[in-house]
């Protein structure tokens, strides 16, 4: 009977260390699954956010190539504008100069006229007709000379409005030049590293990447590719309260829902 007495009391103390290690260990595996929930949960924030920053750096590079298509446009066309100013300068000046080259001709052909009228006065002061002839032919000369003087005056002044219009033209040019090489650095520093959206923004350089720890989680060390790769772009992480932090009062309870 003795004996009985012994074997049932090691065999229920037996079963009793058994539970007690049974619901040690599930305990454990429940908080261990919880913290592996969160890490999952953290790493699809923190593909979620790499994504979102991956669209904004090719929406910026899409919106760079096309300021810079647009910028060479521009510029064509002003060059073409003033290409056909410059032609339209050079023309005019040709114009000028075969019109000044035809006045001194006119005036020279008008001191002819005036030197024969006036020997022609001295010669035949009795012949009215012909003196007068020769009168309205020096006056139409006067005239001739008159309007090629105006027709002088009204190129003078196109040919002053053609170059102000060439000024405006170069310094167009230059301005669409400056902006054209701000938009080509800054696309070849998106090009170097698509992912840093600083050289976008700030034009702001990362500098030396920080060494890559391990991220604690409940007391368990875990290797999370997702916050490594957002700790060595130097993407700023927010902090995360463990869920095993004891709180003075729940966040959430009946109390507060009645209230």
């Amino acid at each position: 009977m003795r004996f009985s007495f012994c074997c049932n009391s090691d065999c229920n103390f037996a079963l009793a260390f058994s539970r007690s290690f049974d619901d040690m260990a599930k305990g454990n595996q429940s908080i261990l699954g919880e913290n592996m929930r969160n890490v999952h949960f953290r790493s699809r924030t923190f593909v979620i956010i790499g994504c979102a920053l991956a669209g904004f750096a090719l929406f910026s590079y899409w919106g760079l190539s096309t300021q810079n298509s647009d910028l060479h446009d521009k510029i064509e066309r002003l060059e073409d504008n003033l290409n056909i100013g410059t032609r339209k300068q050079r023309d005019l000046e040709d114009e000028l100069q075969a019109m000044v080259k035809k006045s001194n001709d006119l005036l020279k052909a008008n001191a002819k006229l005036q030197s024969e009228l006036q020997q022609k006065e001295n010669l035949i002061s009795a012949q009215g007709v012909e003196g007068s002839q020769w009168r309205d032919k020096v006056r139409n000369a006067e005239t001739e000379v008159e309007k090629f003087k105006a027709d002088i005056a009204d190129k003078v002044k196109k040919l002053q409005d053609l170059q102000k219009q060439v000024a405006s033209y170069s310094q167009d040019i230059l301005l669409k030049e400056s902006k054209l090489s701000e938009a080509q650095e800054l696309i070849k520093k998106l090009e170097k590293d698509p992912l840093n959206v600083h050289n976008i923004t700030e034009h702001l350089s990362m500098g030396h990447a920080p060494a890559i720890v391990s991220a604690p989680v409940g007391g368990i060390h875990v290797h999370d590719p997702a916050v490594e790769g957002m700790i060595f772009h130097g993407v700023p992480l927010l902090p995360q309260e463990s869920p095993n932090v004891q709180r003075p009062r729940p966040l959430l309870s009946v109390n507060t829902l009645n209230s």
